[in-house]
């Protein structure tokens, strides 16, 4: 390349990055073609004659969010930097950037499922109060009792649809229940078969992700023991979502812990269009990790913590 030709890809460039002219503009301006402009200003890229430097602490986060996107063909990636922040802080901040990401996406849907825990409470509590109306909330699992009400399936629906003025149905019937013959009664009942039937057919399901070795929503509410625990560990489960626990294959395993539960399975998850994940806690990095390499969801709203170690996985 002789100095004209160096000349002409610095004149282009300077126009179009610096002074803000469009390509046509330039192909006016210097007398050529609009297609040859946009070579040149190819050629400039190529050369190295343009560096791009981005003035926001965003960038770290939106690289983190690309690299997601690409190793795991995510739709989205949302991922909040935590650099100095505590443990409430980040589930707060991961609430308020859930609402925002979710609020676009739901302007296009009618029907949206949910499942339930703290990440997902979060994201109900953060949620801002906007009229939508033609939404409905259904949830994907079902969620009696009192203890730890306020991150049932059934809860988090009322509230999601309160705030937003939506509709939303109820499971009447627990997460998981250990007598099979109440099971069978429960899931011939026509109003939880209904709402199960519908909870298949979403648009959009929001769910959470743990791993076996954090101890988890089911736990804590008596759902499962310590020795439900390790027997699902022998069967190399590295996660649960909608309270159902999966291998390195994405598969269901055979336990009772999975047999128990009263909500939909990961295959029927599987062919909802739209499934988004939220995850804050960095033990669950594991199962967020093989949900993604096999394909449970298709967004994912994260740390950058979980985001880095998923990222730098090979397992």
């Amino acid at each position: 390349m002789n100095r004209s030709e160096e000349r002409n890809l610095i004149k282009v460039a300077t126009l179009y990055y610096k002074e803000g002219l469009t390509q046509v503009e330039i192909s006016k301006k210097m007398g050529v073609s609009r297609s040859l402009i946009s070579k040149w200003l190819v050629a400039a890229r190529n050369q190295g004659f343009i560096e791009f430097f981005f003035n926001s602490e965003e960038v770290y986060s939106v690289n983190l969010e690309n690299e997601l996107e690409k190793k795991f063909g995510l739709n989205s990636a949302t991922v909040i930097d935590t650099n100095n922040l505590s443990t409430s802080e980040i589930e707060k901040l991961l609430g308020q950037t859930a609402a925002l990401s979710i609020k676009n996406k739901i302007e296009t849907v009618h029907s949206i499922g949910l499942s339930w825990g703290k990440s997902i409470k979060a994201l109900v509590t953060q949620f801002p109060f906007e009229s939508y109306q033609n939404k409905v909330f259904i949830p994907l699992i079902g969620g009696m009792g009192t203890n730890n009400f306020d991150v049932h399936s059934n809860q988090l629906c009322y509230e999601f649809a309160k705030k937003t003025r939506s509709s939303s149905k109820y499971l009447y019937a627990p997460a998981l229940i250990n007598d099979p013959s109440a099971k069978k009664v429960l899931e011939n009942n026509q109003n939880i078969k209904e709402v199960l039937e519908e909870a298949k057919h979403v648009d959009m399901a929001i769910v959470s992700i743990s791993s076996p070795q954090h101890r988890n929503t089911m736990q804590d509410m008596g759902y499962i023991t310590d020795k439900d625990i390790a027997e699902l560990l022998e069967l190399d489960i590295v996660g649960d979502i909608n309270s159902r626990f999966f291998d390195k294959q994405g598969k269901e395993v055979n336990h009772l812990a999975n047999t128990n539960v009263i909500g939909i399975s990961i295959e029927d998850l599987k062919k909802i269009p739209q499934v988004i994940a939220i995850a804050y806690q960095k033990e669950k990095w594991s199962g967020i990790y093989y949900a993604c390499i096999n394909h449970l969801i298709t967004d994912l709203i994260t740390t950058d913590v979980i985001a880095k170690e998923i990222l730098n996985a090979n397992l």
